[in-house]
């Protein structure tokens, strides 16, 4: 007894030595009266473990002190209170108070930290964190798009044509269009439209564009025609990106929660938050003013809601957010009816910028040698009222010196918007690319009112115009609409017009109706003082598929009897089109097509009329695979095994899938699905990953005539990989070429099987006659 009580001393001496020498790697620090001892405990935040020990310092207390780096990864606010210094290390008491209660637990060295939410640092997210992929990179190659319509009538035979030609890569997109006709009574004309290069940077949305294109606009001054050099900001590069300041809603959770966000009570999405304060940022919501509700739910089932208002404006910025516009180069003259007039030389630049998120700014200026301007404008959100535009605008030209002024107001909301504008401008004032009597309003102020009413949206507006030196002009209307469900949907309205010595009141309605597989009705009707009564009906069968037909007949009546019919249909290369028409007793016909011949790396095609961004999947000799593009079908390859899909998104996100079932068995997909994400006006190749695979087909009997049992395995010599049989001794092997050497055991026996792989084009040989022997000289078939 006195034995085993001994070494069971000498053990717990060693341990505890042991123990001791442990601590003494961890020294212990004397503060005034206080001595801080480190420990490794686990720690866990309101019910959340950490993840790993963290290096605590307990005083004689029994208070813990964190590193600085433990409060950070715990997202805990920094004590006010004085830190102590414990090996270069700053540690932080956790005082324990009505807002923080910890609790250790010795069993499992263990500390629980519970914590108040307003211990934590706030954390804000965006609403949509993912990611945009990456940009496609644009083949080498080129286009044509065609619109040709011929016509023939008792009088007159003619042919219209319009064509853009195209050639893009890495470097950018060029292009040029062109418009012409020929007829038998007025000959023949053609004219060019627009020529440029155009270069797009998705990553600092950001435009560069030499050659023919529209400036941007500005304060009293709209958007004109010109050839030279144009560097803008580009929003529409970058899908997704809101530049108007989307809303941030807030709140605080005391455990882990679920946070629900509706806009409008209606659910945007959720998201996990953790403990403590948190912001969701950029919640997407239409224009206009509405409400965002957030419902927090706890894991104990505990819900907590909160609500607040919003208005967006598309005039707005967001803050720090700047939108620019700078050109160089010379005037447009005739656009359309002549190839090359241009005229004097301008420079012209505008620079949006977001001051906070409730007030924008800009700045404008343009000048030629006719012609100098400069204003600015400012966009201020109200809460509660709306958006509040002004501006002002100073001009100098040949007729003198000018001034404009402008003020607006716009309220929008889901039961009433209203909106008002006016501007004022001096005799003086002039814009840059105004004709020689073109005249600018004195006063022009335009209002509207758009209301819910009786199950559907009613509405009036009012548009007037002053001028110095002619007749003013002026219109008032209002409108009903309401959607009549599976009925259709009807608009009615009502119209007033004065200006140029003639006034006249319009009163008339339009019927929608949805007549299923894809298929229409449209009716028209209306009543004015000068042509009575008119009207028209029609019918309109869209095409189910890319590569369907569509048809349809209309007929007009009152002041124009006429009708017509037409029938269209989608081909892989091409769309035709047939239409009749009849009226004031003369009869035409139209026949028209349109198409895209281009090439991209290396191969010639002809398509359906290419649109902004299209795509050549190739699939290297694999025919008729049906390809889909999100979910529609496309067409299925030639016997090239390439399809052309002439209609792709640009800048976003594509995704492209090919039918499994169509490829041959000795196919193998790496997967079925790519996502392509192309240029503007560019081509990309597409490929999807496989391989074949040749495979096969061996049927084994045993030396008694009798198959290789199903189940038996055979080893490959060469691979070292196993293959099952299946019944009837079938073994399917993939990947054989020459000679092969496979081992089974069967009945405990082990047994050789041997033969050679024809040389054909046999994708899956069937190898009968083989023999799996036990002797050591392998048979063979």
């Amino acid at each position: 007894m006195r034995t085993h009580l001994g070494k069971l001393c000498l053990c717990a001496a060693i341990l505890l030595s042991s123990a001791m020498a442990s601590a003494a790697e961890l020294p212990s620090q004397t503060l005034g009266s206080k001595a801080l001892t480190p420990i490794y405990l686990d720690v866990s935040i309101n019910g959340r473990p950490d993840g790993e020990a963290q290096l605590l310092l307990s005083d004689d207390k029994g208070q813990f002190y964190a590193s600085a780096r433990a409060f950070k990864t715990w997202r805990l606010r920094l004590p006010a209170e004085r830190p102590v210094q414990y090996e270069g290390d700053s540690y932080y008491r956790l005082a324990p108070s009505q807002s923080l209660v910890t609790s250790m637990s010795s069993a499992d060295q263990s500390l629980h930290i519970q914590a108040a939410p307003a211990l934590f640092e706030r954390k804000e997210e965006s609403f949509d964190s993912s990611e945009l992929m990456p940009m496609t990179p644009a083949g080498i190659g080129g286009f044509l798009n065609y619109d040709l319509v011929g016509e023939r009538s008792r009088h007159e035979t003619g042919l219209n044509g319009a064509a853009e030609m195209g050639f893009f890569s890495s470097a950018g997109v060029f292009s040029t269009t062109l418009i012409g006709r020929t007829s038998s009574t007025s000959g023949t004309s053609v004219s060019r439209l627009e020529t440029n290069w155009t270069i797009d940077r998705p990553g600092t949305m950001s435009t560069l564009r030499i050659g023919d294109t529209i400036s941007a606009g500005g304060p009293s001054a709209p958007p004109v025609r010109f050839a030279g050099i144009q560097f803008q900001r580009n929003f529409r590069i970058r899908p997704g990106f809101v530049s108007a300041p989307l809303p941030t809603i807030s709140g605080a959770a005391a455990l882990p929660s679920t946070v629900d966000i509706y806009v409008n009570n209606n659910l945007q999405g959720s998201r996990e938050v953790e403990p403590g304060p948190f912001a969701i940022r950029d919640i997407p919501i239409q224009s206009g003013g509405g409400n965002l509700t957030l419902v927090l739910r706890d894991a104990l089932g505990r819900e907590t809601l909160s609500t607040q208002s919003y208005y967006l404006s598309g005039n707005q910025l967001r803050k720090g957010l700047h939108d620019f516009s700078y050109s160089a180069g010379f005037l447009r003259n005739n656009f359309a009816s002549k190839s090359n007039d241009y005229g004097e030389f301008l420079v012209r630049g505008s620079h949006r910028y977001g001051w906070t998120d409730n007030f924008t700014v800009e700045g404008h200026a343009a000048a030629s040698r006719s012609n100098q301007q400069a204003g600015m404008a400012a966009v201020t959100a109200i809460p509660g009222l709306g958006i509040v535009d002004t501006s002002f605008s100073l001009s100098s030209s040949a007729q003198g010196k000018g001034a404009a002024l402008g003020i607006g107001i716009d309220r929008r909301s889901r039961s009433l918007s209203l909106g008002l504008r006016t501007e004022m401008a001096t005799a003086g004032y002039r814009f840059l690319g105004m004709e020689k009597d073109e005249q600018v309003p004195a006063f022009t102020a335009q209002a509207f009112a758009d209301f819910k009413i009786l199950n559907g949206i009613g509405g009036l507006n009012y548009v007037r115009r002053d001028y110095r030196h002619k007749e003013d002009q002026s219109l008032a209307g209002a409108f009903y609409s309401v959607d009549l469900r599976h009925l259709g949907h009807l608009r009615l309205f009502v119209q007033r017009s004065v200006g140029r010595g003639q006034r006249n009141t319009v009163v008339g309605g339009f019927l929608t109706v949805a007549l299923g597989n894809n298929a229409s009705g449209f009716v028209r009707s209306e009543y004015d003082a000068r042509s009575k009564l008119r009207g028209s009906i029609s019918f309109e069968r869209s095409a189910a598929t890319e590569l369907g037909s569509a048809y349809g007949a209309s007929a007009e009546f009152g002041s124009l009897n006429r009708g017509q019919a037409h029938y269209s249909i989608n081909t892989p290369v091409a769309s035709y089109g047939v239409e009749a028409a009849t009226g004031s007793g003369q009869a035409a016909i139209r026949l028209s097509t349109s198409g895209s011949l281009g090439f991209i790396s290396g191969r010639a095609f002809a398509s359906r009329r290419l649109g902004d961004s299209f795509g050549l999947v190739k699939l290297d000799g694999l025919r008729n695979v049906h390809i889909y593009a999100d979910g529609n079908l496309v067409g299925r390859t030639d016997r090239a095994g390439t399809l052309v899909i002439p209609r792709m998104r640009p800048f976003e996100r594509n995704i492209l899938r090919l039918e499994d079932a169509d490829l041959p068995i000795d196919v193998v997909t790496q997967g079925t699905e790519v996502a392509v994400r192309p240029y503007g006006r560019s081509g990309n190749v597409i490929t999807f990953p496989f391989h074949r695979e040749r495979g096969a087909i061996l049927v084994v009997r045993l030396e008694d005539g009798t198959a290789l049992p199903a189940g038996t395995r055979l080893l490959s010599v060469r691979s070292n990989q196993e293959f099952p049989a299946t019944s009837g001794g079938e073994v399917y092997v993939p990947e054989l070429v020459g000679r092969f050497s496979l081992q089974a055991v069967v009945r405990g026996r082990r047994c050789t099987v041997s033969g050679n792989i024809p040389a054909n084009a046999d994708p899956q040989p069937r190898i009968a006659g083989l023999i799996c022997r036990e002797e050591a000289q392998h048979a063979s078939n």
